[in-house]
């Protein structure tokens, strides 16, 4: 897995900002007394749906990421 961004939950933005990075292929993990207490981050492609992987292959060609699936890997795997 990727980079994780850590942010304690008192300094949490608004939650439309934290969806907007999940989207954006990011995982971020909410912390409390240096204890996570939530990870937000993209679904893993293995529980997506064949509707949702093609959602997903739309958004990457339109500039989306996934984080750090590297997705030529994951087609040859038959991942998708």
């Amino acid at each position: 897995m990727g980079e994780v961004r850590r942010i304690a939950v008192e300094d949490a933005p608004p939650l439309e900002e934290l969806l907007a990075a999940v989207e954006r292929g990011e995982t971020v993990d909410l912390v409390r007394d240096d204890r996570v207490v939530a990870r937000m981050g993209p679904r893993p492609i293995a529980e997506m749906t064949g509707e949702e992987m093609l959602a997903t292959m739309r958004a990457l060609r339109a500039g989306r990421t996934l984080g750090d699936i590297d997705v030529r890997a994951a087609i040859e795997e038959g991942r998708m």
